[in-house]
């Protein structure tokens, strides 16, 4: 488990990185509409995780299609989809949760 907290600091980052907004106006709603929980889990053994929005998943080793832009099959365990390594799909951000919940296992 890694306990995680939602700041002023990141949505700070987020609107100047993302909305291109450098107010104190998008911080403060960016903390109001932005849930998130307070940890992210895992289980290592059985290779599957929650993230702090409560999306579940499970690491299925290297990417077996050359169709991809994943270097991992990451499956979505609510659409049964397997993530195509592109950004939008969360990728990244998920696979990084399970690289730093498992680093012996994400490799």
């Amino acid at each position: 488990m890694i306990v995680v907290k939602h700041t002023p600091k990141d949505a700070k980052a987020y609107c100047v990185g993302y909305e291109m907004d450098n107010s104190m106006a998008c911080v403060k709603r960016t903390m109001a509409e932005v849930k998130v929980g307070d940890r992210v889990t895992g289980n290592c053994w059985k290779r599957t995780w929650t993230d702090m929005y409560g999306q579940s998943y499970a690491f299925e080793g290297p990417m077996k299609s050359t169709d991809s832009m994943a270097d991992y099959a990451v499956r979505d365990m609510k659409s049964g989809e397997i993530l195509d390594g592109s950004s939008a799909s969360g990728y990244g951000v998920a696979l990084t949760i399970f690289e730093q919940l498992c680093p012996d296992i994400a490799k």
